[in-house]
């Protein structure tokens, strides 16, 4: 399988297993309003986390780094669409398993990403200059 292949088969198994996780949790759990809600937040987040993926073309890198900034599809809005609908669709759990301590570890990765995108952005204005700068004034986070 080359390269390309095994990402979009990684891609589509990333796709199809956390939706069955959360229906495992609602499962368990049991329904109400705040369930519903979460399910409702969970599922465009999602597809929209996924969506921004593969716009980026290319895998998220732990430590940041970039030849080049993406400004087409979702990031036409949002400078960081995977922080964004990550963070939304990981909330959506908190919201279906009513859980203090999965609110505590969805508000620790929020501090945690809101630096990292502050560094990301610090390399893109170092690499890329006025462009990131008129970049980012048209542009939410």
């Amino acid at each position: 399988m080359n390269r390309k292949a095994g990402r979009y088969a990684l891609l589509c198994l990333v796709m199809v297993f956390p939706p069955l996780v959360l229906a495992a949790v609602i499962r368990q759990t049991s329904t109400g309003l705040l369930t519903w809600i979460g399910t409702g937040i969970f599922i465009p987040s999602y597809a929209l986390w996924m969506v921004a993926y593969l716009q980026m073309g290319k895998p998220m890198n732990v430590l940041p780094q970039t030849d080049r900034f993406v400004t087409n599809g979702l990031y036409s809005r949002i400078r960081h669409p995977p922080y964004v609908f990550g963070q939304l669709a990981y909330l959506a759990v908190v919201l279906c398993t009513k859980s203090v301590s999965q609110c505590v570890v969805w508000l620790l990765i929020l501090l945690l990403q809101r630096g990292q995108a502050r560094k990301e952005e610090r390399l893109l204005e170092e690499k890329f200059g006025t462009a990131y700068a008129e970049y980012k004034k048209r542009t939410w986070f």
